[in-house]
């Protein structure tokens, strides 16, 4: 089963200073409505972009919006990871910016575009890190002297592998034919394939499991604010394997 996750965490906002009137919504996603030079803008927060990586957990960034007459404005955010692929927003509030309007731009819609030029997930490679599995005698973590691209066949072999040397290690008696272990070696559980793909704005961390028959049992993308930004999803990723 793919288990798709929800990064918008929904909470109460209320409105820290006299120009913010109102704030509804879900982060990293809100409506404001704010007053600016004696104006009320309604602002609509859709996007953001995290800048800085703070530590192993969280990133510093803005949410970007744009008010009732195309104004653009921005606010100071940060995005901890929660686990999962699940993370909690913190909006400074008091940062809240006027950019001004945007001048006019000769840009192609996504609708103009030819096919090729649309980016999917099929566009980036998955990268795979290593690969870890337990049988009912030990763990192992089976790592590769090249880079290894995540490819249906590739899986194939690498789970071939795994289960031949498993297998080997049920040595027989040459003489009587019987295993020499009282407890016969099996894999147990399912094999994790630890994965990534290279954007523009960063690696994207994601784990791949199989079942020892090599079906797909669960695709977990770990930093999902990067994913977004480029259109890979979970589901993607499970229909391209």
């Amino acid at each position: 089963m793919i288990r798709l996750k929800n990064i918008l965490i929904e909470q109460d906002s209320k409105a820290p200073q006299d120009n913010m009137i109102d704030i509804k919504g879900s982060a990293p996603y809100y409506t404001a409505v704010y007053r600016h030079q004696g104006k009320n803008y309604k602002i609509e927060f859709e996007d953001y972009e995290l800048m800085d990586q703070v530590d192993d957990y969280a990133w510093s960034g803005e949410l970007l919006g744009v008010d009732q007459e195309g104004g653009e404005w921005a606010v100071m955010c940060q995005a901890i990871t929660l686990g999962g692929g699940d993370y909690d927003w913190e909006v400074d509030w008091d940062t809240v910016q006027y950019q001004g309007t945007p001048k006019p731009k000769n840009e192609m819609r996504l609708k103009d575009l030819m096919p090729e030029q649309i980016k999917t997930t099929n566009d980036y490679d998955i990268m795979i890190n290593y690969v870890e599995y337990d049988t009912n005698f030990r763990n192992s973590t089976l790592t590769f002297k090249e880079e290894l691209t995540l490819e249906p066949y590739i899986v194939e072999e690498i789970i071939e592998q795994i289960n031949d040397e498993v297998e080997s290690e049920n040595i027989k008696n040459p003489e009587t034919g019987e295993y020499q272990y009282d407890i016969t070696r099996i894999l147990d559980g399912n094999i994790k394939f630890d994965c990534y793909i290279d954007t523009e704005s960063g690696q994207i961390d994601l784990t791949i499991t199989y079942s020892d028959e090599g079906m797909l049992e669960d695709v977990d993308i770990n930093d999902q604010f990067i994913a977004d930004k480029y259109g890979i999803t979970e589901m993607g990723i499970a229909e391209r394997l």
